[in-house]
This record gives C-alpha cells, structure tokens and sequence, in this order.
C-alpha cells in the first residue's frame, strides 16, 4: 500500500489518461497494427526485453559472486541483494527526475542511470579482488 502511495505521489503531473472510453476487438486490432508500425513501440519492447535479462542476471549474481569473487554463500547472497535496491532507487529517482526536469531531462536522467549501472558492471567484471563481503 505505501509503495502505491508513494508511486502515485511521485507520478508526473502531465501524464495522460486513457483516450479510448469505448473499447472494441476493432479498435483493438487497430491498436496493434500502429503498434507493430511503430518504432517507438519495437524500442519499448526491446527495453522491456532487455530489463528481463537483468533480472536474469540479478538471479545468478549471487552464484557469480561466489565462483569469481570467492564469497561464501551468505556474503555472496548480500552482495547480490545490492542490485534489487539499486533498480529500485534507479525508478524512484527516475521518476523524480522527469516530474521536476520535464521529459527531456527525465531521459538524460535515464540515459545517467544506464551509464552509472554498465560502468558497476564493468567495474565487477574487471576488479576481481573488489572488497565484496560488507560485514
């Protein structure tokens, strides 16, 4: 309820509502065609591809952790609890961002956030020896 709350007060206030008071199977077919027509629809689905494969990886990272950073099962585990936290944070502050910057700064905002999470992964990949185990 409170993460409801929250999202719905942090909402940008230019969003729009639905346009079709009406539905139909017609519309709905018409719907789909601009969909499939539309690069900004083949974008949007690729983004949401993509951020399917991060959470692939947020599932493996714990046994990643413990293969190439020789962390024990636990500390490999709270390693791995950083990046559930981390997106989160990312969608919070996002979303801030695009209600007091506007939509063009609420994109550059995103474009940060995607540079700051591929420089960590790298940063992972590369540094071995990074000081994991935060006990």
């Amino acid at each position: 309820v409170s993460l409801v709350f929250v999202s719905s007060s942090i909402r940008p206030e230019d969003m729009a509502g639905p346009r079709d008071q009406d539905p139909s199977l017609f519309k709905q077919a018409g719907k789909w065609a601009a969909l499939i027509t539309s690069l900004e629809g083949w974008l949007a689905l690729f983004t949401l591809i993509g951020t399917y494969f991060g959470w692939a990886l947020i599932n493996y990272a714990a046994v990643l952790f413990q293969d190439v950073h020789k962390l024990e099962h636990g500390e490999a585990s709270a390693a791995a609890s950083c990046f559930p936290v981390g997106m989160a944070l990312g969608l919070i502050s996002g979303a801030a961002f695009s209600t007091l910057l506007g939509v063009q700064g609420g994109r550059i905002a995103h474009v940060l956030h995607v540079i700051v999470g591929i420089a960590a992964i790298t940063t992972l990949h590369f540094w071995k020896g990074a000081p994991l185990n935060w006990t």
